[in-house]
């Protein structure tokens, strides 16, 4: 028994480090515009839910690989020089299925000329994965814009049901659907 729950931790680490990295390789493939890196962390029926408002005023649903990647491209080119971190992760894994909440804090340049002009934004990853071929891709994504800088600022506190479905998300119900279950990175309370 004490070798099963060794195996069982092993393995969860393994994956929860996996994930980890998934989201570093998706926002650094991004800033340097190595597009084959990030287009090999979403599954082919990949979703970015953009349902809420970003800093730039979008508003929008991609689906699929490919069009996640042509928008992707096409808002990601527009910026002289980019730069995301993401940290504060928190996963919830069910064999090959999986839920992650990440932060980001991201600044984009448009202006060379003009360095201490950027955009800053700090953002939630609400998301789901899927385990193919042995490796973790995102199944959908949903960034959500907690704060912005200069003209993109917020006029308005974040919504009650946007603030549960941040708190419920790792609760294992459907995004957007408040449940009442544990929060946690330990894979022992996390199933209760």
């Amino acid at each position: 028994a004490d070798q099963d729950d060794l195996r069982s931790t092993v393995n969860w680490l393994a994956d929860r480090a996996a994930i980890c990295d998934l989201f570093s390789q998706f926002t650094a493939g991004g800033d340097v515009h190595d597009w084959d890196v990030v287009a090999d962390c979403f599954a082919p029926d990949a979703v970015i839910d953009l349902s809420r408002p970003a800093w730039d005023g979008t508003s929008d649903v991609w689906e699929g690989v490919d069009e996640v990647m042509s928008n992707l491209k096409a808002g990601l080119s527009k910026h002289f020089v980019q730069h995301h971190m993401v940290t504060n992760h928190r996963c919830v894994i069910d064999g090959d299925r999986a839920r992650a909440v990440a932060y980001l804090r991201s600044s984009h340049l448009d202006d060379p000329d003009q360095p201490t002009d950027h955009k800053d934004q700090g953002a939630w990853y609400l998301s789901e994965l899927t385990r193919l071929d042995g490796r973790w891709k995102f199944a959908h994504l949903k960034p959500v814009s907690v704060w912005w800088t200069a003209e993109a600022r917020p006029t308005e506190a974040l919504a009650d049901d946007l603030l549960a479905e941040m708190r419920d998300y790792l609760g294992g119900g459907e995004p957007g659907n408040a449940v009442g279950r544990a929060r946690t990175n330990d894979p022992a309370l996390a199933a209760k």
